[in-house]
């Protein structure tokens, strides 16, 4: 039993040794790695392809790799992922004017140069009893100052002719109205002209055509800018507090040359600067430069200011441009009071003035017609509107219905004196019937006399009548 145990633990690990021993990669190279591959001289590229089965592959995957080197050297001018381009044969098609440019001088100065010396390593590989020759190849590729010069040239050359074609591009989308591609064009030219000013040792003189460029580049967005306007499309609107959805416009153009062209898909943003409203906030013109705002809500009866803005992104180099939208509130409000007081003969308008003054403040039109149309309200519940219509048109928009009497009093002495006023309002929305608010309210008031308790009276029911209006109708 202990003789098997020794037996089969000696084949394992003769195995095991042997599978170590003949897994692994093994030079095959009867001469030494050349010095150029670890010491590359000036002026030169060292491409190092991956392994291969196939020696040719190996040797244009480390041209290939010479070549990237020798564009990302060029300090990200040109992305070496052009190379590929040329190298795979990719169609063209479908890129920009300065790509396609790029690629034709990568394939003239790049893609052309050829390697001085190759150096192909040979490994055999082996696992278990399998054995596998593979191929790395090192190419030396010259790129001497003078091919970076004569690449620079070139290139300064057919980007600025690819510019000035794009920059003719943004120019007629100008004309059209569709500024958004315009600037996209200039920021595709500038990201393409950028780095070529950064570029070192190249006379100032070789740059003039692209600084040119760049000056043409800058007075197209001053143009536009100048000429960039936003404005309403009505000096004013009117709006009535309470009712329903309102549409304002503001107008995006382009003056030039007398004739104003409109600017679609330009964002808007809308701003509430007075007034209490709910609106959109923002919006996107149409074809015809217009962009709405709904004011879907208002709160108050005030006056209402809107601040449209354009809203162009700030790395677009345009000036967003401001505007305001007026929107007056027609709140007419027509008015039918009646007063009574024990003191005097003839009745006066204490409480009607003090009511329809409040009103007023509130940025309400007040047409009172209460000496106009000879109708009493004997009490509360006899005031309606079905009564009230068949004396008021519907020119309109609210009425407020309304009673202040003097009902009783209490004489104290001959310089005091209590009077209990009762009074009354109902205020509705003429064109939708509405009561919006409605409540009867007494006060007790003393004074030094009859007419003193009474205007007193008056006074503190018509003021504490008025904010409870406030209250319910939000006007607070």
């Amino acid at each position: 039993m202990r003789v098997k145990l020794i037996f089969w633990f000696t084949i394992i690990l003769f195995g095991y040794s042997c599978s170590i021993i003949s897994t692994g990669r093994v030079s095959l190279n009867d001469h030494e790695r050349p010095d150029w591959i670890d010491n590359i001289p000036e002026g030169y590229f060292v491409g190092v392809s991956t392994i291969s089965g196939d020696i040719s592959v190996a040797r244009d995957k480390a041209v290939l790799n010479a070549r990237k080197q020798i564009v990302e050297s060029l300090g990200g001018i040109v992305q070496s992922e052009f190379i590929d381009y040329i190298y795979e044969g990719k169609d063209t098609q479908g890129i920009d004017e300065f790509s396609k440019s790029k690629i034709k001088i990568l394939a003239k100065n790049i893609v052309s140069v050829v390697p001085e010396k190759i150096f192909i390593e040979k490994l055999e590989t082996r696992r278990g009893y399998k054995k596998r020759i593979l191929y790395r190849a090192y190419v030396l590729v010259p790129f001497s100052r003078k091919d970076y010069d004569r690449f620079t040239l070139e290139l300064i050359a057919s980007t600025t002719l690819a510019g000035r074609k794009l920059l003719d591009e943004a120019r007629e989308s100008v004309s059209s109205g569709d500024i958004i591609s315009a600037v996209n064009i200039l920021k595709n030219i500038e990201k393409n002209i950028n780095p070529i000013f950064e570029l070192t040792g190249i006379r100032p003189s070789l740059k003039l055509d692209l600084m040119y460029l760049k000056e043409d580049i800058d007075k197209l967005k001053r143009d536009v800018n100048n000429k960039l306007i936003i404005q309403p499309a009505k000096d004013f609107y009117t709006g009535v507090w309470g009712n329903g959805k309102l549409k304002v416009q503001v107008k995006i153009s382009l003056i030039s040359k007398g004739k104003s062209i409109p600017i679609p898909e330009a964002g808007i943003k809308f701003e509430l600067l007075e007034g209490s409203a709910d609106i959109t906030e923002s919006a996107i013109t149409n074809r015809n430069g217009i962009a709405e705002c709904i004011v879907s809500e208002i709160k108050k009866p005030n006056d209402i200011v809107i601040m449209a803005s354009t809203d162009f992104n700030p790395s677009a180099g345009l000036s967003n441009k401001k505007c305001k939208i007026y929107i007056k509130l027609n709140n007419s409000v027509c008015s039918i009071i009646r007063e009574k007081y024990i003191s005097q003969n003839e009745t006066p308008c204490i409480f009607r003035d003090i009511i329809l003054s409040k009103f007023a403040d509130k940025n309400f039109d007040i047409y009172d017609l209460s000496d106009q149309i000879s109708v009493n309200f004997a009490d509360y519940d006899d005031i309606t509107l079905e009564k009230v219509r068949l004396f008021v048109n519907d020119k309109y928009q609210f009425i407020a219905l309304g009673y202040m009497y003097i009902t009783r009093y209490k004489k104290i002495d001959d310089g005091f004196y209590f009077v209990w006023a009762n009074t009354g309002i109902k205020f509705y929305n003429l064109k939708t019937g509405q009561l919006l608010v409605g409540f009867t309210r007494e006060e007790k008031v003393a004074g030094n006399s009859m007419e003193d308790a009474e205007i007193k009276a008056v006074r503190k029911v018509a003021d504490n009548l008025f904010k409870q209006i406030e209250r319910d109708l939000g006007f607070n």
